[in-house]
């Protein structure tokens, strides 16, 4: 997420802006590759020290939310 941290303030801005409509904020919102079992398994993950799946792991999270911010965005200047 601090990778995306410009995205994240554009999105929020524009989402104030159209006064966060319904769905976009939803969107906005959604935290659900984050959960507690999401969690345990990335803290397994590091545990094991391997640099190559860190970084898989680290493009693959950016990649989903950078695509939510991007809905997000999409979804508030429909106003929805």
């Amino acid at each position: 997420c601090i990778d995306l941290h410009e995205e994240q303030r554009e999105s929020w801005r524009i989402l104030a802006q159209a006064n966060f409509p319904p769905r976009a904020t939803s969107m906005f919102e959604d935290t659900k590759l984050v959960n507690y079992q999401a969690a345990l398994k990335l803290a397994t993950d590091l545990k094991r020290n391997d640099k190559e799946q860190e970084v898989k792991t680290a493009r693959e999270l950016s990649a989903v939310f950078r695509g939510q911010y991007d809905k997000s965005r999409e979804l508030a200047r429909r106003g929805q």
